[in-house]
């Protein structure tokens, strides 16, 4: 992804833009359910924990601070 796109999702996350989940969930989704199905061996649950994780970011998207982690990094925590 480049640190454009990453800048863009990081500004409307922060503004409350919800095209920022569209756009988060476009690119990063196959990613992160990939490792959530690596560890969870279970396609329900992991569709589950994909679910959880990004009504987490979309109510916890004012603590990302870029300068501590890639946007990826801070999804997968």
């Amino acid at each position: 992804m480049s640190q454009n796109l990453e800048d863009e999702i990081t500004q409307l996350l922060k503004e409350g833009d919800q095209h920022a989940l569209n756009l988060l969930y476009e690119h990063y989704s196959a990613a992160l359910f990939g490792s959530i199905i690596k560890v969870t061996n279970n396609q329900e649950l992991a569709e589950d924990a994909l679910q959880e994780t990004f009504v987490k970011v979309w109510r916890y998207a004012d603590r990302y601070d870029s300068k501590k982690a890639k946007l990826f990094t801070w999804l997968f925590r």
